[in-house]
């Protein structure tokens, strides 16, 4: 599904260039330190970045060149880092706003979809997005990424502001979208919580060493 290529970074110039597979129904963790091209990795992917060298293909599909309005919600499902919930408007209508690019009707199916696929986001339909806790607006970020019919999710340090309780609940929503042939990419910089359903894990230094591991 997605394939990476040699790329380098222009924003991490003594990282090593990756490559790496993720299928459908795989989930890839990236794991590294501070500095180390987690984020950077993701700008490149989404859009933001451009890389020094390398190739990013989804399928058929080079994703190089294409712009983030082209590529987020067509091709990649994005919860990027930090709180990026739209405060004023209720929860409901955050989850809209992932599906613009949907006629109603396709919408209207999507955001019933991803009701069942997270539960709790029906509590908060009425409720501004800014009153919301932490962990709270990152599910309802999560919920908005996934209203597009992009097959491949990219989750950028998500767990920031979740408690324990709530990575548990996180895990259980991932093998649901593993399930369903959803290709995961996750950032983290501990991933430890997420041994039980990583497939690959990418490690990241800042000495420029990579390693990829996978999962028997």
């Amino acid at each position: 599904m997605l394939r990476v290529d040699h790329l380098c970074l222009a924003h991490v110039p003594q990282l090593r260039p990756l490559s790496f597979e993720l299928g459908a129904g795989q989930l890839l963790t990236v794991v590294g330190p501070s500095g180390s091209g987690k984020t950077s990795l993701v700008k490149v992917l989404c859009g933001f970045q451009a890389p020094r060298a390398g190739h990013v293909h989804l399928g058929d599909q080079n994703l190089l060149g294409l712009t983030p309005d082209q590529l987020i919600g067509r091709y990649l499902a994005v919860v990027p880092a930090g709180r990026t919930i739209f405060p004023r408007l209720s929860g409901l209508d955050n989850l809209l706003m992932g599906g613009m690019s949907l006629r109603r009707h396709e919408r209207m199916r999507r955001l019933s979809e991803v009701l069942q696929l997270i539960p709790k986001l029906l509590a908060w339909q009425d409720q501004i997005a800014d009153t919301l806790s932490g962990g709270e607006g990152q599910w309802l970020v999560v919920g908005r990424a996934l209203m597009s019919h992009a097959r491949v999710v990219i989750l950028d340090d998500v767990s920031v502001g979740l408690s324990r309780l709530a990575r548990d609940e996180f895990l259980a929503l991932l093998k649901q979208l593993k399930q369903q042939s959803y290709a995961i990419l996750m950032t983290e910089s501990d991933a430890a919580w997420l041994a039980e359903v990583e497939d690959q894990r990418l490690l990241l230094t800042t000495s420029s060493e990579t390693a990829l591991l996978k999962r028997m």
